[in-house]
């Protein structure tokens, strides 16, 4: 074969390998931009989620954190304590009431030794005008008989004005006592059913709040998740560059054999060598790519599934804060409450001032100086009278002994008003001491300021919450459907993978079987300028293996038999790429 020839067909499959660079280059270019713009625009949605998951984390955040507040865990507790205070005061008035009413018993227990006494006066009236009659003809019996009288006008009025007092205390019992009384009996009676309505409330509140937290805290660590993925994703994201930079390096080497090879006289000998190289390099990055890829769809493919839990949490955050019955029957039942509270609080002043009255006029009535220490004064002052009449008529014989008779009847009578004014200061002692044992249980925790404040918490809390759900049910979806399109559209296997796959086939089908001179000095500027334009260790480290002639001591002309191994994208090898 002539050497024309030889020349000849060196050029025909040098232009042939041109060609089939110039498409494959074409088709590597197609591939770049799609890389470009679809990893692009996934980097910028994730980093979208990202952003949107960082809202939702926040929000989920300030849900736990509203409702793991202190005061908000505690709020049932307080609440029931105040009810509990509620409970204790409206006890204490019933005691108070019912000491009054003990009171107003023993009040009525003078009421029959007060007509005894007002019977007992009658009669000694009649004692002094019969006294009249029998000793008209004495003067002494006649002076008598005017003591007698005088002093039973005096008891008279004592016994009035006692009436009067004891009157007083009857109305100060039966007035602010019976209202008292009243307002006692009817908070008493709605107490239960209001307080149970309360405390109900609050505890649904209660358990709502801790469902809402559990759900919470469960779809934080879901955001976690998700945020972690996203994460990961945006981080392997770092193929689809260090691709483009591959691609542009087998590009740079095809731009780089077309210049050399120009009116060269090995320009078929390089293009054979360029063409195992160009094999080997997209071989390494479509493999390199597929399983890299392949971990990216996987990742998707698990966020896809996480934001559908997502999507069922939404729906359970919202179910969980959507009703507001309870919080309204906490406003209500605090306002009722608060109403009993002033009702009771009003009926213990009216307590208080009929025990005060009462007392004031109990005292009073048990003062020496006082209209029944006066009567035990006339109870005296009779019985000496009568005593004095007796001996006088003793002395005159037959003739006083009408009035001896009458004058014995009225110390027997007097003897009968004393013993009843002592009967009444008996009862006024023990009415004093009823009044001292009622005692003043005003004060303690200002109940209606520590309901104000529960419910103050739960509103701050409801009102919170609903904030951050509010961001939850807004964002919730979006971040859903993002996540849906980002899996969709990442999924590179079924265009760019087939391109970079087709690439590869098309150099592997004509792959070069000759031998080629590895120390041409054609092939060794062209491996030694490549070698420089690449940024991955391991894309260096296939060229080495390619052009081991070239880098190495193996003597020139040797086959050199190539075995693929690929190289994975490790982090040296993207450190490498970002350098």
């Amino acid at each position: 074969m002539t050497l024309g020839l030889l020349e000849d067909r060196a050029v025909r499959a040098t232009d042939k390998r041109g060609a089939l660079f110039a498409d494959v280059s074409a088709r590597l270019e197609k591939a770049r931009l799609e890389i470009e713009q679809r990893f692009l625009a996934g980097g910028a949605a994730l980093m979208a989620v990202r952003e949107l998951v960082g809202e939702l984390l926040t929000a989920l955040d300030g849900i736990v954190s509203s409702l793991s507040d202190t005061n908000a865990q505690f709020a049932t507790e307080r609440l029931r304590h105040a009810v509990g205070e509620l409970r204790g005061r409206i006890d204490a008035e019933r005691r108070r009431q019912g000491e009054l009413e003990s009171i107003v018993s023993t009040g009525a227990t003078l009421e029959p030794v007060i007509r005894e006494m007002k019977d007992i006066l009658r009669h000694l009236g009649i004692c002094a005008i019969e006294t009249k009659i029998a000793g008209a003809d004495s003067g002494e019996f006649l002076s008598f008989a005017d003591d007698i009288s005088n002093f039973v006008r005096l008891s008279d009025e004592e016994v009035t004005r006692f009436v009067s007092l004891l009157r007083q205390i009857g109305d100060q019992l039966n007035g602010l006592g019976s209202e008292s009384g009243r307002a006692v009996a009817q908070i008493g009676e709605a107490f239960p059913t209001v307080s149970a309505t309360l405390v109900g409330a609050v505890d649904t509140i209660d358990q709502r709040r801790r469902q809402l937290e559990k759900t919470a805290e469960h779809a934080s660590g879901l955001m976690r998740n998700v945020q972690t993925k996203v994460g990961t994703i945006l981080s392997a994201l770092q193929v689809g560059d260090a691709t483009r930079q591959r691609i542009e390096h087998i590009q740079n080497g095809i731009r780089l054999v077309s210049e050399m090879s120009e009116g060269g006289e090995d320009a078929d000998a390089l293009s054979t060598a360029a063409h195992r190289l160009f094999t080997v390099l997209l071989e390494a990055l479509h493999a390199d790519f597929n399983v890299q890829t392949r971990q990216i769809v996987v990742t998707l493919q698990s966020l896809a599934s996480d934001a559908q839990s997502i999507l069922a949490l939404h729906g359970t955050l919202a179910r969980d804060d959507g009703d507001r019955s309870p919080m309204q029957a906490v406003e209500s039942g605090v306002a009722t409450v608060r109403q009993l509270v002033a009702g009771i609080e009003q009926a213990h002043r009216r307590t208080s001032l009929a025990r005060e009255e009462t007392a004031r006029l109990a005292g009073q009535l048990l003062d020496d100086a006082g209209s029944i220490g006066n009567l035990r004064n006339v109870r005296d002052d009779i019985r000496c009278l009568a005593i004095n009449a007796s001996l006088r008529c003793a002395r005159l014989g037959a003739k006083g002994r009408a009035v001896g008779a009458i004058a014995g009847e009225i110390n027997a009578v007097g003897d009968r008003l004393g013993q009843a004014a002592e009967r009444v200061l008996g009862s006024l002692e023990q009415i004093r001491d009823q009044v001292a044992h009622i005692f003043d249980e005003a004060g303690g925790a200002d109940i209606s300021g520590e309901l104000d404040s529960v419910a103050e918490t739960l509103r701050n809390v409801n009102a919170g919450t609903d904030r951050h759900v509010a961001v939850i049910q807004r964002q919730g979806g979006s971040v859903v459907s993002r996540i849906a399109d980002i899996a969709r559209d990442l999924d590179f296997g079924s265009s760019l993978g087939e391109t970079l796959g087709d690439c590869t086939r098309v150099l592997r089908a004509d792959f070069p079987n000759t031998k080629v001179d590895y120390v041409n000095p054609l092939i060794r500027r062209f491996a030694e300028h490549q070698i420089g334009c690449y940024t991955m260790a391991s894309e260096r480290d296939l060229h080495r293996n390619v052009f081991q002639g070239v880098f190495s001591s193996t003597s020139a002309g040797s086959e050199i038999t190539i075995t693929h191994t690929t190289a994975t994208n490790s982090t040296e090898d993207f450190d490498d790429c970002f350098l």
